[in-house]
This record gives structure tokens, sequence and C-alpha cells, in this order.
């Protein structure tokens, strides 16, 4: 019986890539210095994270971006995953 993938695919808000303030923890031995507000002048590029999820299989891959979120990159995000899952199962069908 061959393996059947569902693959769904998304993407995510785009976030800014800089020493700007998250919200959360750090652990490390000293804080980092971050600016207090995350202003766009302020950043050093964004952050696009693409999601790509079998739920037959219950794995996922990202892929992150640090370009515009075009149809390129979605292709080339689309390809990349299939060649890694063509190659690590015996060639599985799409439904």
């Amino acid at each position: 019986m061959k393996k059947k993938l569902k693959p769904r695919m998304d993407s995510k808000k785009k976030e800014p890539f800089g020493a700007l303030y998250r919200d959360g923890e750090v652990y490390s031995q000293e804080a980092p210095k971050v600016y207090d507000h995350d202003f766009s002048s302020l950043q050093t590029g964004l952050v696009v994270p693409h999601g790509i999820y079998d739920i037959v299989q219950n794995k996922a891959f990202i892929n992150l971006n640090s370009s515009k979120d075009t149809a390129d990159f979605v292709y080339d995000s689309l390809l990349f995953w299939w060649q890694r899952v063509r190659f690590n199962t015996q060639m599985p069908t799409i439904c």
C-alpha cells in the first residue's frame, strides 16, 4: 500500500529581525542590549516563515526566508519539501 500525503501550506506573519525587544525569557549570562521599540528603521531585515505540514504522517517542514513572501518563495519551499519527502519515502502519492 502506498503512503499518501496530505500537505497543508501556510505562511505566517513576517517578523522584524534585529536587536529589538521581544516578550519572553532569554537564557544567557547577561541580558542582551536591545531597542525598546520595534520601529522599522531599527530592524536589520524581515524573516518570513513558511510551513508545510503533512497531517497523515504528522510531520512539519519550516522554511525561513529573508526576502518577500512571493510566489517564487512558496514554489521553492514546496519543491525543496517535495524533494526531501520523495527521497525519504517510497514515492508517496498526493491526494
